[in-house]
C-alpha cells in the first residue's frame, strides 16, 4: 500500500502529514507552501518516523510542529535518501510489457489484413515494434511520472522506462531473426 508523506508550511508552523489522494488533501488544508511530499510504500512508518523524531516539537493533539529550517533539511534530506521502491520497478516492467504486447498484437492483426503469410506478417510485425519500441525509449525520457518530487527518484524512473523500452527493442530484433 503506497502514499504520500508530506511536509506543509502554514504560517509559521509545519505539518507532517500522509494521504493517499495529495491534491485533495492539498485544497482540503490550502497550505501557505508545499515544502516536500515524497511518494513511498512505507508512508505511515516514515510519518511515525518523523513524528517521533520532532515529538518535542509538536503541538499537542496535532500534527503541527514549530520546526526550524535545520529541521526541515533534516526531513528532506531524509526523504531524499530513502530508496527507489521496487515495486516501482516491477510495476514499470508490467505495464511496458503490457503495453508493447497489445501494440504488437494491433500491429499484427493490421498487418496480417494485408499479408497472407503468417511468418511474413509476424517478421514484419516485429519489425515495427522494434522501431515503436526504440521511439517510446526515447518519448519515455521527456514524460513525466507526475508521482516524485525527488529529482533523483524522477530521473530513476525515466531511466527505468527506457532501459526497458530498449531491451524490449533489441529482443523484438532477436526474434525476428527467427521469423526471416
Amino acid at each position: 500500500m503506497s502514499g504520500w508523506l508530506y511536509l506543509i508550511r502554514n504560517r509559521d508552523l509545519y505539518k507532517i502529514g500522509i494521504t493517499k489522494n495529495i491534491e485533495n488533501r492539498m485544497r482540503q488544508l490550502k497550505p501557505d507552501n508545499v515544502v516536500a511530499k515524497f511518494y513511498t510504500a512505507d508512508f505511515m512508518k516514515l510519518e511515525r518516523e518523523l513524528h517521533n523524531r520532532y515529538k518535542k516539537l509538536r503541538i499537542p493533539q496535532t500534527e503541527y510542529f514549530r520546526l526550524k529550517n535545520s529541521h526541515i533539511k533534516e526531513i528532506k534530506q531524509r526523504i531524499s535518501i530513502l530508496n527507489y521502491p521496487l515495486t516501482l520497478t516491477f510495476g514499470i516492467c508490467i505495464k511496458s510489457i503490457l503495453l508493447l504486447l497489445f501494440i504488437f498484437f494491433l500491429t499484427l492483426l493490421v498487418i496480417s489484413l494485408y499479408i497472407n503469410d503468417l511468418s511474413m506478417a509476424i517478421y514484419k510485425s516485429l519489425f515495427w515494434i522494434e522501431r515503436i519500441s526504440f521511439g517510446l525509449a526515447f518519448i519515455s525520457l521527456f514524460v513525466c511520472s507526475g508521482k516524485y518530487l525527488s529529482f533523483w527518484n524522477e530521473l530513476k524512473y525515466r531511466s527505468t522506462r527506457l532501459i526497458i523500452f530498449i531491451l524490449f527493442s533489441f529482443l523484438f530484433r532477436l526474434a525476428s531473426f527467427f521469423f526471416y
